[in-house]
């Protein structure tokens, strides 16, 4: 018996440093699934955010065409987002072509993200 313990007496140490080595491979690796977790809930509300501003776009590029929109100069804000309608003058080209120009902002952390759409509208005589 005595034979024994003396032949395991040294597995306590290696049975602590496996523990302890676990220890560490769990940390790092919860640590890397959180931050991956914490990475796509930042991705993900971005996305819906430019999703968003995209259909705000796309509706105030549609009420320009139709000639719905509000002057040029106007802004629309919303809770959120600031939509804002701008219009250069007629362009000497003969045609009456003005120069419209749709902006849409909101914040994002410390800075404003934007998407920003122009065309040229036609002046019907």
């Amino acid at each position: 018996m005595m034979c024994l313990a003396g032949r395991y007496a040294n597995l306590k140490g290696h049975i602590l440093l496996e523990a302890l080595l676990v220890i560490v491979v769990l940390s790092v690796g919860l640590t890397v699934i959180i931050r991956s977790f914490l990475t796509d809930v930042t991705a993900a509300d971005t996305v819906k955010h430019y999703f968003q501003a995209e259909s705000i776009l796309d509706n105030a590029m549609f009420e320009v065409l139709s000639g719905t929109a509000p002057a040029p100069g106007d802004t629309l804000e919303n809770t959120f987002f600031q939509t804002a309608v701008t219009a250069a003058g007629a362009k000497e080209d003969g045609f009456g072509a003005a120069d419209v120009r749709v902006d849409v902002s909101w914040p994002a952390g410390t800075h404003r993200r934007r998407l920003t759409a122009s065309t040229l509208v036609f002046k019907h005589e």
